[in-house]
């Protein structure tokens, strides 16, 4: 019923379809939407239309284009910021690592070059001041490396921030699609001002939820910036660099003054081919960065045609697909008042059923009842007839023999003479109605028993 009624609002005109096709599609631009949603049973039926398919189908291609123009866009963005940065020294991790292992090298020799011109006895102060300033930074390498692994635990502390204000976001849209609802079915129905005044409140809240939804989105992609960016122009690092770089100048300046010391010669040119190779490193990155930046102009270039074909296609799409939903909406309308009435006929045939099933039962235990009384009126027939026993007629043969000659009043005598007052006649006593009980032959007569006694 719910999918019945928005459907039937949005083919009343009340609701345009257009704004549902990113439900339809699965194309949702923001977790919070600014419209009710269409129920799920709704949507689904929706998608079995042979136009809204298609529809869907185009939509699905059209959002994997624009996801790989986003991502597209995003490595552009992310190579164009480590380009424009100053240190390039970890921009490719094979050279990287070379670098670094040379960095080892450097350190280790510029450790066993102090040794040798102390022992020689060759010591300027300029070298003494460097030396110390260098030992003081200890490893700059490892230093590197914790900085960097703080700094990326920094990002992921503030990614899980921006995940718990999205999963805020996404609660109140649920909370939202419920007031929305609940507006549209609540009983007793609601006032058609307090209906606009929860849509305006929604609208507004809507609205800057989809703000705080572009923020985080820019946020996420700061983050992935900051991570890429995290070992580019370290300060600490440059400032190693520096030093050693004075200190190795330093180091040379002694090395020549001591023309007949063999391993300051050595150390020397040892050091100047790890800076050899430290450079023609530094020189192919730059390189390759130079080509780099071409290709990206050219890539950017074809990715804002991208965008602009894109975004025909997607208007095109939405006024095809909002046209294919509006006649959608008929269809799937007709289908569920369809299933409606069939439920709600259906819903009569089973109450009427049910009515006559309880007739049927009544009519059952009524007869079992009637039966259950005249088993008991058999079984206890005696009772209820010696309870309740009529009187009889006297027989026959009880009654008084009757008089003979002609019947007349009782007053008078036989014919026309009366029956004298204190007639000496005598008469036959009548035999009695009730008969004495019969004494049987050897038993002794029945005698009353006395008050008071023992029966």
């Amino acid at each position: 019923m719910p999918a019945y009624t928005a459907l039937s609002q949005m083919v009343d005109g009340n609701l345009d379809p257009s704004s549902f096709i990113g439900q339809i599609s699965g194309r949702q631009q923001h977790i919070f939407q600014t419209v009710a949603a269409i129920p799920e049973a709704a949507t689904q039926w929706l998608r079995d239309e042979p136009e809204v398919q298609r529809f869907v189908g185009v939509e699905s291609d059209l959002a994997d284009i624009q996801s790989n123009i986003e991502r597209a866009a995003e490595i552009i963005l992310r190579l164009n910021a480590v380009i424009a940065a100053k240190d390039h020294s970890f921009l490719y991790p094979e050279l990287a690592t070379r670098r670094r292992r040379i960095a080892a090298i450097q350190n280790d020799l510029i450790a066993l070059r102090n040794q040798i011109h102390d022992k020689a006895g060759v010591s300027s102060p300029e070298r003494k001041a460097l030396a110390s300033q260098y030992s003081a930074l200890g490893n700059p390498d490892e230093a590197f490396v914790a900085r960097i692994g703080e700094t990326q635990n920094g990002y992921d502390d503030i990614a899980k921030s921006a995940q718990e204000v999205d999963s805020a976001i996404g609660a109140a849209q649920a909370t939202a699609i419920s007031l929305r609802m609940w507006s549209t079915t609540a009983q007793p129905a609601l006032s058609d001002e307090q209906k606009k005044t929860i849509a305006s409140t929604l609208d507004d809240a809507a609205k800057e939820a989809q703000a705080i939804e572009d923020e985080l989105k820019v946020v996420n992609q700061d983050i992935v910036l900051g991570r890429d960016l995290a070992s580019v122009g370290d300060e600490g690092l440059a400032q190693a660099r520096d030093l050693r770089h004075q200190l190795t100048a330093a180091q040379d300046a002694e090395a020549r003054s001591m023309g007949g010391n063999e391993l300051a010669q050595r150390a020397m040119r040892l050091a100047d081919q790890l800076d050899q190779t430290d450079e023609q490193i530094a020189a192919v990155v730059e390189q390759a960065l130079v080509q780099a930046k071409a290709e990206l102009a050219v890539e950017s270039k074809n990715l804002e045609e991208y965008k602009t074909e894109q975004a025909g296609y997607e208007a095109e799409a939405r006024e095809v697909g909002a046209t294919a939903l509006g006649a959608s909406f008929k269809d799937v309308k007709a289908k569920f008042y369809d299933v409606i009435v069939r439920t709600d006929v259906g819903n009569v045939d089973v109450s009427w059923s049910e009515k006559e099933d309880d007739d049927d039962d009544l009519k059952r235990l009524n007869l079992a009842r009637s039966r259950e009384l005249k088993q008991l009126r058999d079984e206890f027939k005696d009772i209820l007839d010696a309870g309740t026993q009529k009187p009889t007629a006297p027989k026959k043969s009880e009654l008084p023999p009757a008089t003979e000659g002609t019947s007349g009043s009782p007053d008078k005598g036989a014919g026309d003479q009366r029956v004298s007052p204190g007639s000496s006649g005598t008469q036959t006593p009548t035999t009695p109605t009730v008969k004495p009980d019969e004494q049987k032959p050897g038993t002794a007569p029945k005698t009353a028993p006395a008050k008071g006694g023992s029966r």
